[in-house]
């Protein structure tokens, strides 16, 4: 009987053991998974900073190699031809001649400043990632300033916004009095 009693004891201590073993592995897989998922923002945030650092070294980049293009725009005025909605935090700017090649020269300013300096606009597109950051706002500025007329005025192009699966096209057209201006605006991922 005594031996019984010492059997039965001896499998709910192992037992009991075995539960605590299972809770202690249960809790430690909770906090691996919170840990985790602690990592994968961690690692977002960096991704953000990174794009904010390389846009910002882009721009100033940019200054220094041009600091001449766009050199009126503060004389021009500014047509709004277009207003379009992006969700995404970059962005691929792609520029095209449109119509007849002859030379027209164009600058790209984001929120008045240049991102693509006096860009000759061609059959093939001339390209650019734009990294968008908080700090540009939710209403973000896109100026085709005409760096000159090409040999048939006015100086006209197209304009190819990749946003993610998105693409709009832009015609715009501008002269040595007025800039063709396009608005983002920055929606909410759902």
């Amino acid at each position: 009987m005594q031996e019984q009693v010492a059997i039965a004891n001896a499998q709910k201590a192992k037992e009991d053991s075995i539960r605590k073993l299972q809770e202690q592995v249960a809790i430690a897989k909770q906090h691996a998974e919170q840990d985790k998922e602690e990592l994968a923002g961690l690692q977002q945030r960096q991704e953000k900073l990174a794009k904010a650092g390389k846009a910002e070294e882009e721009l100033t980049k940019s200054r220094k190699a041009y600091p001449t293009a766009a050199a009126e725009i503060s004389k021009r005025k500014l047509e709004t031809i277009r207003t379009v909605d992006i969700t995404q935090d970059s962005l691929v700017f792609s520029l095209y001649d449109n119509g007849t090649v002859d030379g027209d020269t164009v600058s790209v300013l984001l929120n008045g400043q240049v991102i693509m300096p006096r860009v000759g606009l061609l059959v093939t597109a001339t390209s650019k990632t734009i990294y968008l950051t908080p700090e540009m706002g939710d209403s973000i500025s896109v100026v085709m300033y005409a760096e000159n007329l090409g040999s048939i005025p006015p100086n006209t192009g197209l304009l190819v916004i990749h946003d993610g699966p998105k693409i709009y096209e832009i015609r715009f057209s501008g002269d040595l009095s007025k800039n063709s201006k396009i608005i983002l605006i920055r929606k909410k991922k759902t």
